[in-house]
């Protein structure tokens, strides 16, 4: 079905919805959550998607997020060769914010060629759909990664990388629920359960770093694969 995304005419809803739950599917367990597995796909996600009014209610945002944490856990023992989870997101968050990383933008692409039309703006992420050039930063080159990192200054890294400005000129999905940016909660992905904790970086909103409480982890939380 994702080699003809095109619908006829004559499509019934049904049909619609079929499709709709098809490339869901794909962009959720193949991508959001994506594992170490290849070109498999896990069938559990399925069952969210049953009721096409409802998938847009649950946070989605939140379990990509868990899922993350959890494998860049994984990803820092020294026995792991491997990281799931959906890297897109982590490699975005290093581009915004570590500038010795990032690449530089040589022109900006249409943005109409991202988002078909009569879907909303693309994210701020989609700035960096665009021509890119290394030639001021390394590329593929893991050791001089990590002395770049291991020598980062302060003026390399941006420390709010969204002002309220931008923040309010983008689509009103990307600031949905700001209100709860900052609260400390568990968030799940199924059977991975991780914590958001946004007390530790507290300068990306713009305020005062202090001393963050400890989270009240179970004595057995790091001993659990999941």
């Amino acid at each position: 079905m994702l080699s003809q995304p095109h619908l006829s005419n004559m499509a019934t809803q049904d049909m619609v919805n079929q499709k709709a739950r098809c490339f869901m599917f794909w962009m959720i367990a193949g991508m959001m959550m994506a594992d170490t597995s290849g070109g498999y796909l896990k069938l559990m996600y399925l069952p969210m998607l049953e009721d096409v009014n409802k998938i847009g209610s649950y946070s989605w945002g939140s379990a990509t997020l868990a899922y993350l944490y959890h494998f860049l856990c994984k990803a820092s023992q020294s026995t792991q060769n491997e990281i799931a989870g959906f890297l897109p997101l982590l490699q975005i968050w290093a581009w915004e914010r570590v500038t010795v990383l990032r690449p530089q933008i040589v022109a900006h692409r249409d943005a109409r060629t991202i988002c078909h039309v009569g879907l909303p703006r693309g994210p701020h992420a989609t700035r960096w759909f665009a021509h890119i050039s290394w030639t001021n930063t390394t590329k593929h080159v893991l050791k001089v990664y990590r002395d770049a990192l291991d020598s980062v200054i302060e003026d390399q890294f941006i420390w709010e990388p969204y002002s309220d400005d931008l923040i309010e000129s983008l689509p009103l999905y990307c600031h949905a629920g700001r209100d709860i940016w900052r609260v400390r909660v568990p968030i799940f992905c199924w059977d991975v359960a991780e914590v958001h904790l946004p007390d530790r970086v507290m300068r990306q909103f713009g305020l005062q770093q202090a001393i963050p409480t400890p989270f009240p982890f179970d004595s057995n939380h790091f001993r659990h694969d999941r």
